[in-house]
């Protein structure tokens, strides 16, 4: 009974440590390689940290911080892969579907020049007022 209790405790603790090992790896961000850009947003509705940068409906990073700045205006830094975008690229906030959650969508730009860590994309659209548009077709309807 001992030779077998010891072969559990064994298994069972290389179990543990696969497991461990497994899930530290998945845990590690993917973005190794890659840099942070800043965008300025008039309206950022509904985007949270770890929404999808998107380009050609591909992932290629994350939002990891938003704020306000001094002229009242949503400041999103995003973490983008490995993927070197043109420095006149755009950036959009998309909504995922009809009821969907947020996104930032980046339509490459053409120049040459890339961005590096730290920079500002300079073209960039705010989100949609969907509440809004959809309290002004009621508020239509009704009038009628």
């Amino acid at each position: 009974m001992d030779k077998e209790r010891k072969k559990h405790i064994i298994v069972g603790a290389l179990a543990f440590l696969f497991l461990w090992t497994f899930f530290a790896l998945i845990r590690q961000p993917s973005t190794v390689g890659g840099y942070q850009l800043s965008m300025v947003f008039d309206r950022a509705d509904g985007l949270r940290n770890g929404d999808d940068v998107r380009l050609n409906g591909m992932k290629i990073g994350e939002v990891v911080a938003k704020e306000i700045n001094a002229d009242y205006q949503a400041v999103v830094t995003v973490e983008i892969e490995s993927i070197q975008l043109p420095d006149d690229s755009i950036a959009f906030i998309q909504t995922d579907g009809l009821f969907g959650g947020k996104y930032i969508q980046i339509g490459v730009g053409g120049s040459e020049d890339h961005f590096e860590d730290g920079d500002e994309v300079e073209y960039t659209q705010g989100s949609a007022d969907i509440e809004g548009l959809a309290r002004e077709v009621i508020r239509r309807i009704k009038k009628k």
